[in-house]
C-alpha cells in the first residue's frame, strides 16, 4: 500500500505539468515564432557589432555609433528574449511528457488488481 501511496504522491507532484493539446500548440507555435525573431534579427545584431565603429557603416545606416549601439543593444536584448521563451516553453513541453509517462506508469498496477480477492459488503445506507 505504502507504494501506491507514494506513486499517488508523485502523481500529484507533476499534475500540474499537464497541459491541454490547445496549450502545446501555442507553445509549438510561440516557439516558431520565436525562432523566426531569431533568424531575422541575429544577422543584423552581427553586422552591427562588427562594423559600428566604421564611418562607411554608419553613413549607410545614417546613424552615430551611439545610436548603432543602442540598436545592438535592443537586438541583443529581444534576441535573449526569444531564446529564453524557447527554453521556458521547451521545459514545460517537456514536463508534460514526463508528467503523462509518470500518469501512465501510476496506472500500470490497476491493471494486476485480482478483484476475486476482495470482499465487498454492502451495508445500509440509513440505520
Amino acid at each position: 500500500m505504502n507504494m501506491n501511496s507514494e506513486n499517488d504522491h508523485a502523481s500529484e507532484d507533476l499534475s500540474g505539468y499537464l497541459l491541454s493539446e490547445q496549450k502545446r500548440r501555442d507553445l509549438h507555435y510561440h516557439n516558431s515564432i520565436c525562432r523566426d525573431t531569431i533568424q531575422r534579427l541575429s544577422g543584423e545584431w552581427q553586422i552591427i557589432g562588427k562594423y559600428y565603429q566604421r564611418l562607411w557603416f554608419q553613413r549607410t545606416f545614417r546613424m552615430t555609433e551611439e545610436e548603432l549601439l543602442a540598436r545592438y543593444r535592443d537586438l541583443a536584448y529581444h534576441l535573449t528574449w526569444a531564446e529564453k521563451d524557447i527554453e521556458i516553453n521547451n521545459r514545460a513541453l517537456y514536463m508534460h511528457t514526463v508528467a503523462v509517462e509518470a500518469l501512465h506508469r501510476d496506472m500500470t498496477p490497476y491493471n494486476k488488481l485480482n478483484m476475486s480477492q476482495h470482499i465487498l459488503i454492502q451495508q445500509q445506507l440509513f440505520q
